[in-house]
C-alpha cells in the first residue's frame, strides 16, 4: 500500500495508522522527501473500508496536520491511497454530495478505473480512474519511458541504488466533471516515476517529477463520451496531456500542455506523445474504447 501525501516545510515527521474491519490495527512512519511523506505499508488484510489516517507532527512533537482516507484492499495488489494533510485550523474541505440522484445518473456509471487496451500491455499502460469524490487519476507509461534516464535533469536527482530502468509512468491527477454525454477533465498535478528491479528488493519506483500544473486551459480537456456495459467511448482532441487524438485542432492542444510543464514534464509527455499517439494515428483512431478493470 503506497501512501503519498503533501505536507507543510515544518513537519517533523507523519504517523500513519490503517484500521479496518476484520484486521490488527497498523501504525508507523512515512519517509518525508521534500513536501511529500510516502510508504508502503505491508500486512494490511484484504477488504473494503479499510481507514487511513496520518497525523503529521512538528519539531516538538506537537499534532499540527492531519488527514484521512478509505481505500479497498485486494489480495495480491498494491493500491494508492492519496492523503491531503490540512493544518488542525483554518481550513475545510466542503463537498456537496447528492447522494443517490447525481446530478447525472449516468456519473455513477464512469466511477472506478478503465483501462485502454492498444497492444501489448508489457510495452506500456494507459488508464483512467475516476472516484466517487470527483477526483481522478490518469497513469500512462511503460518501457518506452526508460529513455528519461538520459535527461541531463537526472544528472542532480538522487536515483539511489537504481542505475538501470525498465521503463516509466506518468501520473496525472485532476477532477472530473461528468455531463449528459459529455465529460470534462482539469488535469492539476503530474508525477513522473521511474521503474527498475533490484535484487532482492524486486520492483523499485523512483520519482523524478512532482509538479503542480496550477490553473489554465492548456491543462483542461473535453470529452464526447459514452457508456455501454464495461466500455468507455471517448471523442476529444487529446486523449491525455500530450497525446493527440481527433487531428482537428489536436497539434495546438498538444503544443499548449507541453509549453506548460518543466523540462523533464515536456521530456515525458514527448515520449508518450510519440508512441501512444504513434499507435493512434496509424490506426486513424477519432475514439477510443477503454474497458473496466474489475
Amino acid at each position: 500500500m503506497a501512501i503519498p501525501a503533501k505536507l507543510a516545510q515544518s513537519v517533523a515527521r507523519v504517523e500513519y495508522v490503517v484500521s479496518g474491519e476484520g484486521m490488527d490495527e497498523l501504525s508507523g512512519n512515512l519517509s518525508i522527501v521534500g513536501n511529500v511523506a510516502r510508504g508502503t505499508v505491508t500486512g494490511i488484510e484484504a477488504g473494503g473500508d479499510r481507514l487511513f489516517v496520518l497525523n503529521a507532527y512538528d519539531a516538538a512533537g506537537e499534532l499540527s496536520h492531519t488527514g484521512s482516507a478509505t481505500a479497498e484492499i485486494v489480495a495480491g495488489q498494491t493500491a494508492e491511497v492519496r492523503i491531503q494533510l490540512l493544518p488542525l485550523s483554518g481550513a475545510a474541505d466542503v463537498i456537496g454530495d447528492f447522494g443517490d440522484a447525481p446530478l447525472f445518473a449516468k456519473a455513477r456509471d464512469l466511477v472506478g478505473p478503465w483501462r485502454l487496451n492498444l497492444g501489448d500491455e508489457e510495452d506500456f499502460e494507459f488508464s483512467y480512474r475516476f472516484r466517487s469524490d470527483g477526483r481522478f487519476t490518469n497513469r500512462v507509461g511503460g518501457a518506452f519511458l526508460s529513455a528519461l534516464k538520459q535527461l541531463d535533469e537526472l544528472k542532480d536527482i538522487d536515483l539511489g541504488q537504481l542505475d538501470q530502468f525498465d521503463g516509466g509512468t506518468l501520473i496525472f491527477a485532476g477532477t472530473w466533471t461528468p455531463g449528459d454525454g459529455t465529460l470534462d477533465l482539469d488535469f492539476d498535478e503530474l508525477e513522473v516515476e521511474l521503474f527498475g528491479e533490484l535484487p532482492l528488493l524486486g520492483k523499485v519506483e523512483i520519482g523524478i517529477l512532482e509538479e503542480d500544473l496550477g490553473e489554465g486551459a492548456e491543462f483542461e480537456l473535453a470529452f464526447a463520451c459514452g457508456v455501454d456495459g464495461d466500455e468507455l467511448r471517448l471523442r476529444g482532441p487529446a486523449l491525455t496531456l500530450g497525446v493527440p487524438l481527433a487531428a482537428e485542432g489536436a497539434a495546438d492542444v498538444v503544443a499548449a500542455q507541453l509549453a506548460g510543464v518543466s523540462g523533464i514534464g515536456r521530456a515525458a509527455l514527448g515520449q508518450v506523445g510519440s508512441v501512444i499517439g504513434g499507435l493512434i494515428d496509424e490506426r486513424n483512431l477519432d475514439e477510443v474504447v477503454l474497458v473496466r478493470v474489475e
